[in-house]
């Protein structure tokens, strides 16, 4: 009985006066630890927007000897994810060579940001809204009253039968803006014949053999 009164009579581990100094010994730390610095915020970048596009700025030399002028602007969709720089300097390249439609002093062909005959390259989905009433069905590339327009996944992957891809982009540059300037479909003449530049080549040679340049008589 004695020896638990005792131990009930015990002082405790800590003082008030323990406590107050531990406590402000913390408060020292704590306004001694440097404020961190917030994180920056950084912009929301969105995603491009299907239907929006990229004027390849500037103007292009006069290509061709005479003939009526007749001048382009080139634009890339921005989903496309292709310079518009790079892709005019293409179209450029196959407007200017002497065996495209400047052939034979026939017209003459230049590139400003503000004709309104315009070469575009789209998604499928927007070629197809570029196209309508013409059924592209996401595949095709067409020529639809001002607008030139080259449907962006075969002028990436091209087709299997018109090899190299590379010939394949000046063919469907030649097709789609010969339309433009009032050529019509053409049939293959003849199996093994050369394709008329006019024949619709990305659906098929009916026998001929790829072909991307106009021939002239």
């Amino acid at each position: 009985m004695t020896a638990w009164a005792g131990a009930a009579r015990q002082s405790p581990s800590t003082t008030p006066a323990d406590t107050k100094a531990g406590s402000t010994a913390i408060a020292r730390n704590i306004a001694a630890e440097p404020t961190p610095t917030p994180a920056p915020v950084l912009p929301v970048t969105s995603a491009p927007a299907p239907g929006t596009y990229t004027v390849a700025p500037g103007t292009s030399a006069p290509a061709g000897t005479g003939g009526e002028l007749v001048q382009y602007r080139v634009e890339v969709e921005n989903v496309v994810g292709i310079s518009p720089v790079e892709f005019a300097a293409i179209v450029d390249a196959v407007t200017a060579d002497p065996r495209g439609w400047t052939q034979a002093g026939a017209r003459t062909l230049q590139r400003t940001d503000r004709a309104s005959l315009r070469i575009v390259l789209a998604s499928p989905s927007t070629v197809d809204q570029l196209c309508a009433p013409l059924n592209t069905a996401g595949k095709y590339s067409c020529r639809n009253g001002n607008d030139v327009v080259i449907n962006a996944d075969r002028w990436i992957v091209g087709v299997p039968h018109f090899q190299p891809l590379d010939q394949y982009r000046i063919y469907v540059i030649n097709h789609e803006l010969g339309h433009a300037l009032g050529k019509p479909h053409e049939p293959c003449p003849a199996n093994v014949q050369v394709a008329p530049v006019m024949l619709q080549q990305t659906i098929g040679l009916d026998g001929c053999t790829p072909n991307p340049w106009p021939q002239y008589p």
